[in-house]
């Protein structure tokens, strides 16, 4: 972005100011239509982390073939380019807010699988975070090692038993 700065004020080109302001229009339109369910089910519904994926999104979409067609309004050839590339957005949501690794939720605490345990390779470090925003941060809780074996079934154990959670919600993803 070009700007500068003279009397405490920022000086910005038009250009660029019109295209922050388009870019904008199509945050809140992702945000608060086109994929508006998208992010209810998400694990992460907060505003911030999906803000920040729709800014992505937008920036992306400004540079491609369908924002350049103006036979049609920008809404309409947004909503064309989410359907042709949803696989794509879904894939990278999922490494955007850390989907890839195996994520275990038990009550309110996030459990993720880290790591193997290189001192014992039949063991998984587990990271434990106390709620979302925890996790968001990256402030855990405890990083504990659990057998390999059946470890959904050992970090809900560990959880249940350590943290004394009796009832919960189990969910992978």
């Amino acid at each position: 972005m070009q700007y500068e700065i003279k009397d405490n004020k920022v000086i910005i080109d038009k250009d660029t100011f019109n295209e922050e302001n388009e870019i904008q229009y199509l945050n809140f339109v992702l945000g608060y239509d086109l994929l508006n369910n998208f992010y209810k089910d998400s694990i992460y519904p907060e505003c911030d982390v999906n803000y920040d994926f729709s800014d992505y999104l937008s920036r992306k979409f400004i540079k491609s073939n369908e924002y350049q067609d103006t036979k049609y309004s920008t809404y309409e050839m947004l909503e064309k380019w989410l359907k042709s590339n949803m696989k794509t957005i879904k894939k990278e949501y999922e490494e955007f807010i850390g989907k890839t690794k195996d994520i275990y939720i038990v009550g309110n605490y996030i459990c993720t699988v880290d790591d193997y345990n290189y001192d014992n390779p039949k063991e998984s470090i587990v990271m434990i975070y106390k709620n979302n925003k925890d996790y968001r941060n990256g402030d855990y809780l405890e990083q504990v090692s659990l057998s390999n074996d059946n470890i959904r079934k050992n970090i809900k154990d560990y959880i249940t038993d350590t943290y004394n959670v009796k009832n919960y919600k189990d969910y992978e993803r």
